[in-house]
């Protein structure tokens, strides 16, 4: 009986420690309503780039964009630690209060922002928000690029 319950609160252990379900890797698409008129996207668009380089490390290029009249933008490269089918990432240089929440699932990913400045929040332009839902469109290994200026990082892509 000692020894059940032995292995029972191992397991217990084990299943608590960090354990990610999901292969992060792959390529996101904000899902939001736009509409084209005249040329010009009005409405949210955005879309995440993610490679698992580590067992809990992630390289992340993201990139969000307001839309018409302004095309006002959020973006960055980083990594990021990837526990429980989670990443945070924090820009203390721009906003010491911004927080990204990325929640993973076989869907897509439920991105949560959280900042004092709702303006400027995060270091992204004028009004811009990250929240929102981005679906899977592709789970093959995408190429990490600087999403300001498309710059390749060959060592990301290794």
């Amino acid at each position: 009986m000692s020894k059940i319950i032995f292995v029972l609160i191992i397991t217990t252990i084990l299943l608590g420690c960090s354990s990610n379900t999901i292969d992060p890797t792959g390529t996101y698409k904000l899902e939001s309503e736009t509409e084209i008129r005249n040329g010009d996207t009005y409405g949210y668009f955005g879309s995440i780039d993610v490679k698992k380089i580590e067992s809990e490390k992630i390289v992340m290029s993201f990139f969000v964009c307001r839309g018409a009249p302004s095309y006002n933008m959020g973006m960055f490269l980083d990594t990021i630690d990837y526990i429980n089918d989670k990443a945070v990432y924090t820009c203390d240089k721009l906003d010491s209060a911004c927080i990204i929440n990325f929640y993973f699932s076989k869907k897509g990913i439920k991105v949560e922002e959280k900042t004092e400045d709702v303006s400027f929040g995060c270091g992204f332009g004028h009004g811009v928000q990250a929240s929102g839902f981005y679906k899977v469109k592709s789970r093959k290994t995408p190429l990490i690029k600087d999403p300001f200026n498309s710059k390749r990082y060959e060592i990301l892509n290794d």
